[in-house]
């Protein structure tokens, strides 16, 4: 079978990969799983295994013939012919839920095309009813999304991810084990929902929007790339004066500031664009 180009179909077929995914997952009987583009079955087989419900979400008819061929005969697997994208996850694991009450832990596993990486850890984010996830991504997505302040790879990415999850990176896989053959390694990542947002904002569209001004311009200082900030009723040399009230060096670049110091100044800006204006 050919495989789509267009899809980043890469196939996972080294059953020693297997049985480490499988480990670091440590899926047990109760728990759902829920395979974002399962290809051929290779790890699909590996999960069933283990004696849990899986549910297989393929954009590809192709195959998924040879999916529903392979484990059409299983009560514990489900096929989902459709674009995970389009899915509604939280629809679905209320579902599956109900079904199936016994239910311990619902967990995420996906073999990711590098091309929709983000905007598939997106609608993680955005629907964060399952329990846990692992994902296979690039190698260089991996550390940008685990990256510390300072570091070259740190990004509005990395503070965007790690305000509604944690994010481990469990082991790296060579792309030699992958057919066909990407030109990059992967890596495999470990996410769990966090039951509150890393740090407290009142407002987090204006936290996104800060940080997203910021990396706009990130070799430059914040000095310059805020100057290009817009919120209503603080520009200019006001917005600067509450930068450096509360003590945010004007002369850093974004990628030296955490996510702390990224919530002190949303809380300052939410607070000085609230305050009463001086006749």
């Amino acid at each position: 079978m050919r495989l789509k180009k267009r899809l980043g179909q890469n196939l996972l077929l080294d059953k020693n990969i297997h049985r480490k995914l499988l480990a670091a997952m440590k899926i047990e009987h109760e728990d759902i799983v829920i395979e974002i583009g399962p290809g051929l079955g290779a790890v699909t087989e590996s999960i069933l295994a283990q004696s849990c419900h899986c549910v297989g979400i393929e954009i590809d008819e192709r195959f998924c013939g040879e999916l529903n061929r392979k484990f059409g005969h299983n009560p514990n697997f489900e096929l989902i012919n459709g674009d995970f994208l389009k899915v509604d996850l939280d629809a679905l694991i209320a579902d599956l839920r109900r079904r199936l009450p016994d239910a311990k832990s619902v967990v995420v596993f996906g073999n990711l095309p590098y091309y929709i990486t983000t905007p598939i850890i997106t609608r993680l984010i955005e629907q964060r009813t399952w329990d846990r996830a692992f994902l296979t991504v690039q190698l260089e997505v991996a550390e940008r999304l685990i990256a510390c302040p300072g570091s070259k790879v740190y990004g509005a990415i990395t503070l965007f991810i790690n305000y509604y999850l944690s994010v481990k990176k469990l082991f790296k896989i060579p792309a030699t084990v992958f057919l066909p053959r990407p030109r990059v390694d992967s890596a495999f990542l470990h996410l769990t929902p966090l039951p509150a947002p890393a740090v407290q904002v009142p407002d987090e569209e204006l936290l996104f929007n800060i940080i997203r001004t910021a990396f706009s311009k990130r070799r430059k200082m914040l000095s310059n790339s805020l100057q290009y900030l817009r919120v209503s009723g603080l520009t200019g040399q006001k917005l600067f004066e509450t930068i450096a009230e509360c003590g945010i060096n004007m002369s850093s670049r974004p990628e030296q500031l955490s996510l702390d110091d990224f919530a002190v100044l949303t809380n300052a800006v939410y607070r000085a664009m609230r305050a009463p204006k001086q006749k």
